[in-house]
């Protein structure tokens, strides 16, 4: 369960490791560590990686290798019981890619290239964004008529009348003293003595 990928200069070795969590975190675990080591292919002397790696990690980086270059990596673990059998994989890096290749590239990209493709899309993205448009408009027009409709049938927005105004007995002169105002009261009005005069 060992892979190796590898770009130009860096190479991502994976693995997945059986491990019971309980009997490894135990103070009498076996303690498993994992052990990786690389070279180029041609080249007797190993390179190790400077630091711990612990086999739930599941994934550790290879910097500063050399491009286009043949490796051999080595795994395995160790615990307090011995170690495992050794797992050999070969890979390749990638070649370097120059700025000139890269414009190459690009350039015979660039001619193979059919603008009516980019017509279509800027074509399919305007319906989209007018449809889009038309919908959000709609919407709008729906809750602004809504909330119209909502506030002309509100009983508690309707405008009263004050019954003040509904009686005009109650506007009183301010000029007119107490007395005045209890004899209008008491005393019958002069279109009510007009009514009895002709009856």
């Amino acid at each position: 369960n060992v892979t190796v990928s590898t770009s130009t200069v860096i190479a991502v070795v994976t693995w997945h490791l059986h491990l019971e969590e309980d009997w490894e975190e135990s103070p009498e675990g076996p303690k498993t560590t994992l052990h990786l080591q690389y070279r180029p292919i041609h080249s007797a002397q190993w390179l190790h990686l400077p630091h711990h790696i612990a086999p739930s990690q599941g994934r550790v980086d290879v910097y500063k290798l050399q491009p286009n270059t043949t490796y051999e990596f080595q795994l395995w673990t160790s615990n307090s019981y011995g170690d495992s059998e050794v797992v050999k994989v070969i890979n390749t890096t990638h070649p370097f890619v120059s700025e000139i290749d890269l414009a190459k590239g690009l350039e015979k990209t660039l001619e193979e290239f059919s603008p009516s493709v980019w017509i279509v899309a800027v074509m399919v993205a305007m319906v989209v964004a007018s449809i889009l448009g038309g919908l959000l408009l709609v919407i709008y027009c729906i809750q602004h008529k809504f909330k119209k409709s909502n506030e002309g049938d509100d009983p508690e927005k309707i405008e009263l009348v004050p019954h003040i105004i509904e009686n005009p007995g109650y506007q009183v002169d301010h000029s007119c003293n107490l007395e005045t105002i209890y004899e209008s009261h008491l005393s019958p009005s002069a279109s009510a003595q007009s009514t009895v005069a002709t009856v």
